[in-house]
């Protein structure tokens, strides 16, 4: 899910996740959630992420 705001960058893949940051071009999530702070570098592959990590 897309929420308002959310940018994702060309060829970047996203799954079963929630995004309201930065998705960079090329980078893979899995499972994830992606807060409106965040952003995901170019490239990077995730599974079963929070970012930010709320526990960190």
């Amino acid at each position: 899910m897309l929420l308002p705001g959310a940018s994702i960058g060309d060829g970047a893949r996203v799954r079963d996740s929630i995004v309201a940051g930065s998705v960079g071009a090329g980078a893979s999530l899995l499972s994830c959630v992606v807060g409106s702070t965040a952003t995901i570098a170019e490239g990077l592959e995730l599974t079963g992420a929070r970012v930010p990590d709320p526990t960190a």
